[in-house]
């Protein structure tokens, strides 16, 4: 784990975005809901202490917001749902937690990530 990086999660609707924020140096958790589309919540990530790594689940919201942080050179990611390995009493599953968990394997090196494919 780098030091002093912080690890964002982003469980990602169509309308919209829990994030959580875990700082890997202090152990520190801030969460943050935001209404409206997921590209909305480039301007929140560009003003984040850095350095930061987001994540978020692929799914139907597709990899616009994943492309559109490239493009403005924001680090976000986006990992396989399917990989995720969930524990079997584990069935409380809200925005927050899934948020909170991703930022956590995050920062463990325990997601699998996916490459985002160009838009062609």
């Amino acid at each position: 784990m780098p030091e002093g990086m912080r690890w964002v999660g982003l469980d990602v609707h169509a309308r919209e975005t829990a994030c959580a924020i875990f700082d890997g140096a202090s152990g520190e958790v801030e969460g943050r809901r935001f209404c409206g589309r997921p590209h909305e919540l480039l301007e929140w990530l560009e003003g984040l202490e850095r350095p930061f790594r987001a994540v978020y689940e692929a799914g139907p919201t597709g990899y616009g917001l994943a492309r559109r942080a490239a493009e403005r050179d924001v680090d976000v990611r986006v990992c396989a749902p399917g990989h995720i390995a969930r524990k079997p009493g584990d069935r409380v599953k809200t925005d927050k937690r899934d948020a909170l968990r991703l930022a956590r394997l995050l920062a463990a090196g325990d997601l699998t990530l996916v490459t985002v494919p160009p838009v062609e």
